[in-house]
This record gives structure tokens, C-alpha cells and sequence, in this order.
């Protein structure tokens, strides 16, 4: 694409020392409003090719109601590769970051991705409690999981939920800091970074109108999620007591206190999910197992 030359040091770079500007990477929005499957697919960088073929094939044939052609506008590029764990999204560069393991349908496309487990999933470790989850349909599991020892194809639509719940939830990020009510006012010569800042995110406006109360749950957040040091009251708290900490405040899960956007983004996630596919998170809280 006409940006081939320049998105790649702009997004995926060990070089990157400053955000591009705007007329070296623009949104996709600047470009277009009403996105083809090329017009993604030109801002699509990846380790390797069947990465970006699996991702066409999803955007082509998963997004019946065009909600994730609409949601990328908000971006700058896709960025899918084997190192990606977890997926993110990058106010900096205005990326999204894609773990491909939401993505392989045949044994040796998951060969080639990095079996390194999320970095922060020894985070929190000295809790006594652990809140799970799954998304669940007609009372069941709303995806099946493959052990890495298990060799197995998956058709395309068995990524369908995991990979839909993964874009509604980091494009709801994208769509955080850029809304459709700013993409015509955005400054060509600013930085993307700077533009980003530039404004209250709609995630400031939901936490001062339906804000999370609770200040325990919101530092222990930061435990579990961030890696911080957990104090001798953290490590004491039992099951019994995070429910009636987490139950008042109507949060849809753990993560929604590690920040303000996290919240926003949850609720994002578990709308489009439930209104698109009928699907609902189901939590639980339990001793650390």
C-alpha cells in the first residue's frame, strides 16, 4: 500500500523512539469512512503471511454487520505477530496489537507462534482469591480449548467468539481515544500521541458519570494486572470478602479496575457480544487455586 515504506517503523519498530504524525500514518478514517476489506488489509503488518490471510479471511467472512470495518477506522494499523502476548492496543502509535493464537486453524500455523505465557500471569500470585471467567452460550462453553500438545485443526468459525471478543474489546480502546467526532478536527503535522492526549477520552466521561467506587478493588487491580507488590492486608483478603467489595459496584470483571479505560472497554466487550451473539460473561470468585 501507498504506506508500506513507513508503517512498519511507525508501529512494530525496536527502533521507535516518537509517535509518527499524522500525515506519515493516518487513521483509517482519514482515508476513508466506509473501509473495504483492502483498505484494511493495506494497513495489516505481520510476522508472518498466514497471519494476514487468516485476518482477511475473519474481516471478510466473520463481520456480517460490519462492526469491525467500522471500529478500524479509529486505527492506524493491525499489527499480528508470533512475539504478541497479550494483545494491546498502543495510544502511540494508534495500533492494535493481535495475539495469532486467536487466529491458526492447522497445527503448523501454531508452530510458529511464541509459546511464552502472558508476562503477567505470575502477577498476584500471593492473593488468596482469583476471580475466573468464560464467556458462555445456551448455558456452555462458548469456545472450545486446544492444549498445545494436542495437534488439531479448527475450522474458522471456532475462532469466531474468542477473536470477535478480542477486537470489540481493544478497538473499543482505539474508539476511546479517537471517536467519530474528532476524526475531522485531527491535525495532520501533530503527533499521534499528542492528539490522543489531547482530549478527555469517552472513558473520563463514564467514570465520572458511573464511576467505580471501590479503592481496595481498584490497588488490588494494580496487583494482579500491573505487577505491584502486594501489602499484608492485600494478602489477607478471602473470597467471602471480595464479593461484597465487587458486588456493589457493578463492574463487569476484575480487570475493569486496572484503569478507567479498562472499565470502558469491558463494557464494550461484553455489549457487543451479548447483543451480536447472544453470549454472556460468567464469573466467579474463588480461592487461588
Amino acid at each position: 500500500s501507498k504506506y508500506a515504506d513507513v508503517i512498519v517503523d511507525c508501529v512494530y519498530s525496536n527502533t521507535l523512539t516518537s509517535s509518527c504524525q499524522l500525515d506519515s500514518l493516518p487513521l483509517i478514517a482519514q482515508d476513508t469512512l466506509s473501509p473495504t476489506v483492502d483498505d484494511i488489509m493495506d494497513r495489516v503488518v505481520v510476522s508472518h503471511p498466514w497471519m494476514g490471510d487468516r485476518f482477511k479471511d475473519f474481516i471478510e467472512q466473520q463481520d456480517p454487520h460490519g462492526d469491525f470495518k467500522r471500529l478500524l477506522r479509529a486505527t492506524t494499523a493491525i499489527v499480528i505477530s508470533y512475539d504478541i502476548r497479550p494483545a494491546f492496543y498502543w495510544a502511540a502509535t494508534g495500533a492494535i496489537y493481535l495475539d495469532p493464537e486467536f487466529l491458526w486453524l492447522t497445527p503448523s500455523e501454531r508452530d510458529t507462534i511464541n509459546e511464552a505465557p502472558d508476562y503477567r500471569s505470575g502477577f498476584g500470585a500471593e492473593l488468596q482469591f482469583e476471580m475466573i471467567w468464560r464467556y458462555v452460550k445456551n448455558n456452555d462453553y462458548a469456545s472450545a480449548t486446544y492444549p498445545w500438545r494436542v495437534r488439531t485443526e479448527r475450522s474458522a468459525a471456532d475462532t469466531l467468539y474468542d477473536l470477535g471478543y478480542l477486537l470489540y474489546h481493544e478497538l473499543a480502546h482505539a474508539n476511546d481515544f479517537f471517536p467519530s467526532s474528532r476524526w475531522s478536527s485531527l491535525s495532520s503535522n501533530k503527533r499521534l500521541l499528542d492528539e490522543a492526549v489531547d482530549q478527555s477520552t469517552q472513558s473520563d466521561i463514564l467514570d465520572v458519570t458511573h464511576p467505580l467506587a471501590s479503592q481496595v478493588m481498584k490497588d488490588l487491580a494494580q496487583v494482579r494486572y500491573a505487577g505491584e507488590d502486594a501489602t499484608t492486608q492485600q494478602k489477607s483478603y478471602l473470597p467471602l470478602d471480595i464479593e461484597l467489595l465487587f458486588e456493589p459496584d457493578g463492574a463487569v470483571y476484575f480487570y475493569s479496575y486496572r484503569s478507567t479505560r479498562e472499565d470502558f472497554a469491558m463494557l464494550f466487550e461484553e455489549l457487543m457480544m451479548q447483543s451480536r451473539y447472544g453470549i454472556s460473561r460468567d464469573i466467579a470468585i474463588t480461592n487461588n487455586p
